[in-house]
């Protein structure tokens, strides 16, 4: 696995993640206080709109990575993103190993198709 693709790994399993903890959240299977509060709120929805809502919840973790991942990518001004493989010694520079780490997000090839749990709705239309 390539250096900028360990990045792109994790990026994905925190997306999983948010993607399944809110999923969860709108099927009533997580039970903090929080949650439960949105739960009661969708009591009288749907089972057709509660999957519209799980659609939604892809979307802006997917909307909210790939604005994330474009601001590091054009920020070289300010950020620098070191990333290595566990048997490199030395960092290499995120932002040389892509062409755009929002375009290594969403492809047919990229990180979500290949580490993620949940397709991209982007890939869905």
């Amino acid at each position: 696995m390539e250096a900028i693709d360990i990045f792109g790994k994790m990026v994905i399993e925190a997306r999983d993640e948010a993607i399944s903890s809110n999923i969860y959240m709108v099927e009533g299977r997580m039970k903090w206080p929080t949650n439960e509060y949105f739960t009661n709120k969708l009591e009288g929805f749907s089972s057709s709109q509660k999957e519209v809502i799980k659609e939604i919840v892809a979307k802006v973790a997917d909307n909210t990575i790939h604005d994330l991942l474009t601001r590091l990518y054009n920020d070289t001004d300010t950020l620098y993103l070191g990333i290595k493989k566990p048997e490199d010694t030395e960092f290499k520079n995120a932002h040389v190993l892509s062409d755009g780490y929002n375009g290594d997000l969403l492809l047919d090839d990229g990180w979500i198709a290949r580490f993620g749990k949940y397709p991209s709705i982007y890939n869905e239309l």
